[in-house]
């Protein structure tokens, strides 16, 4: 019995043994293959690791390449913007240059206007000079007819008929002088009887005392600022032009009558500003004029300056900023004027 039970745990012991053997080798043998399945999943892993760096270095690559193809394309924007920004300042300046130009044709085309309006007045006072030398011409030949026809000196033939032409009236006049006054006369009256002794009977045709009164005073009435180079002072207010020869206009004396004048201006200058402007005879500078304010608190400057010059007929005389000197501020109100007088004729 002993031996049967003996037997039976033997057998059950070496059952149960190779129970446990059998279960070990299945456990390694899954072991195994788990650890095989792993391998083969971390072989797929880094494979697909290996394909998305891959994939991750062609796309850096298209990166870079698209990242130089933007530098390139911002330093070409940028020569672009450079270039625009020389072109704008290349227009800019050539604007400038067109606005300079086109003051530079005003002044020309203003300069020409006043020039022809200057020529319009000088032509219109020749003409109305002529008119009113031939009307008195006139006047002393019926004078000196009809004083020699009552002296039944003058011949039917050499009557006057309406208006006679300048030689008849010429050689009438210095005929009838010639006669009638020949003791008061000089030489040059008795020369001949043609047009060179004009202006020698023009003068003895002009009654004694009638010469020309000439004098004028102008002021400026308000401030100026920014005044240009040799520009001409506007003054706009005439307080006395005996003889008009003053042009408003042109703000110029025109000489109308050749003789010696004296020609005064006074200038007040800006607020702490200085300025010098100068007495001008047909672009030639006769006197400066110089006012310069001092940095108080009222700095303003009185300038005075007077010349004596002697003016041929026809000839100009005016004020203007100095072309070098000065500020461009000038104070009007009165404290600025321009004025001149005849002292006497060398006619």
């Amino acid at each position: 019995m002993e031996k049967r039970e003996f037997l039976a745990f033997t057998v059950c012991s070496l059952a149960v043994c190779a129970l446990a053997t059998t279960l070990d080798e299945n456990s390694e043998n899954t072991v195994s293959r788990n650890v095989l399945s792993e391998l083969a999943n971390l072989k797929i892993s880094n494979q697909l690791l290996e394909k998305r760096t891959t994939a991750l270095e062609k796309e850096w690559k298209m990166s870079e390449i698209r990242i130089n193809d933007l530098e390139k394309s911002n330093k070409a924007n940028l020569e672009i913007i450079n270039e625009l920004i020389n072109l704008n300042y290349n227009s800019e300046k050539r604007v400038d240059n067109l606005s300079k130009l086109a003051k530079e044709q005003g002044k020309k085309i203003a300069f020409a206007e006043q020039s022809q309006r200057y020529l319009m007045n000088e032509m219109k006072m020749y003409d109305e000079n002529y008119k009113n030398m031939l009307s008195v011409a006139e006047r002393k030949l019926s004078g000196f007819e009809n004083r020699l026809n009552a002296a039944g000196m003058l011949h039917p033939d050499n009557k006057s008929v309406g208006k006679m032409n300048s030689n008849t009236i010429n050689g009438t006049i210095i005929s009838s002088v010639q006669m009638m006054d020949s003791d008061k006369l000089p030489s040059t009256y008795k020369r001949s009887l043609n047009t060179e002794s004009m202006p020698t009977v023009n003068k003895r045709i002009t009654p004694p005392g009638s010469q020309q009164r000439i004098a004028f005073s102008a002021h400026l009435s308000h401030d100026l600022s920014g005044l240009g180079t040799s520009q001409t002072i506007p003054f706009d207010i005439i307080t006395l032009n005996e003889g008009q020869a003053f042009d408003s206009i042109l703000h110029t004396f025109i000489c109308p009558l050749s003789g010696i004048y004296v020609f005064q201006s006074a200038i007040l200058s800006g607020n702490h500003d200085w300025m010098q402007t100068e007495i001008v005879k047909d672009g030639h500078g006769l006197v400066n004029v110089v006012a310069h304010g001092s940095n108080v608190e009222h700095g303003y400057d009185q300038g005075f300056n007077s010349v004596i010059t002697a003016c041929n007929k026809g000839e100009r005389v005016w004020v203007r900023k100095q072309a070098f000197f000065g500020g461009t501020n000038l104070t009007g109100n009165r404290y600025t004027s321009f004025s001149g007088y005849l002292l006497w004729s060398t006619e």
